[in-house]
């Protein structure tokens, strides 16, 4: 009795034709692949859970969707993202985020982040491990500009390479770059200043 063959899924153009034949057992493989990404990135965006959840969905409902117009002119998650990105821009345009979300006083902080006097160096991603510095670190992000938020997001944490987020935000390499290094000079001096303003509050 002959086997069924299986598809390998890890294969983007064998991947992209079994979506395109809306081969069920691909488009499985795609939400698992990539769902946890694209919620962290919508989240991070947005610092709403439920909404990042709900945009997730229906980003890869576009996706299977439009998945004809593909045409492998960028990789399979840089498509996927920008998809993602335009649907969280519209969402922003609506939703008043940022106001409901904006938690900097020090009772914030010293109630959510009790232990959080850790060292500021460099780039700081090397550092955050556990779950309460990542929670500081997303407060931190929550105070800088969208656009800052965004790239550090794009390349630090969903670790997307210079190319990938040139074509996501449609900016030259030398602008992603240039405003990366920027963006990460703004976080770690929101980050350091999150730490000063609750060395204050203890001197008090």
């Amino acid at each position: 009795m002959k086997s069924k063959f299986k598809p390998d899924f890890n294969n983007e153009d064998i991947l992209v034709k079994e979506l395109k034949k809306f081969n069920e057992d691909a488009f499985n493989f795609f939400v698992l692949k990539y769902q946890r990404m694209i919620i962290s990135y919508v989240n991070r965006l947005i610092n709403n859970k439920d909404e990042a959840w709900n945009i997730s969905q229906e980003v890869f409902i576009s996706v299977f969707r439009n998945i004809d117009k593909f045409r492998g002119e960028s990789s399979l998650k840089t498509w996927l993202f920008r998809i993602t990105r335009n649907y969280t821009i519209n969402k922003l345009k609506y939703l008043n985020v940022r106001k409901s979300n904006k938690h900097s006083s020090i009772e914030y902080i010293k109630e959510r982040y009790p232990n959080y006097d850790l060292p500021v160096n460099e780039n700081p991603f090397t550092k955050l491990k556990k779950k309460e510095a990542l929670e500081l670190l997303d407060l931190a992000l929550s105070n800088l500009k969208e656009k800052d938020r965004e790239i550090i997001i794009l390349r630090d944490l969903n670790e997307l390479n210079y190319d990938e987020i040139s074509k996501i935000l449609d900016l030259s390499l030398g602008t992603v770059k240039s405003r990366l290094f920027r963006a990460r000079e703004k976080l770690k001096k929101s980050y350091k200043n999150i730490l000063e303003h609750d060395l204050e509050s203890k001197d008090e």
